[in-house]
């Protein structure tokens, strides 16, 4: 099994506490046996959430 994985995220923190993030992923999965599961998959996520003290 071959795995290559990437990830970056960027977060930011507004002065009310509310929280923004964005991140991304990279995944690219071989199976050198069979070759049945092999894959890409480029992902982006958005989140926001609030953080308090």
């Amino acid at each position: 099994i071959s795995r290559t994985m990437i990830k970056a995220h960027v977060d930011y923190t507004f002065d009310n506490g509310i929280i923004a993030q964005l991140g991304y992923r990279f995944v690219d999965f071989k199976e050198k046996s069979s070759g049945f599961n092999d894959y890409k998959a480029n992902i982006l996520e958005i989140s926001f959430g609030y953080r308090w003290e």
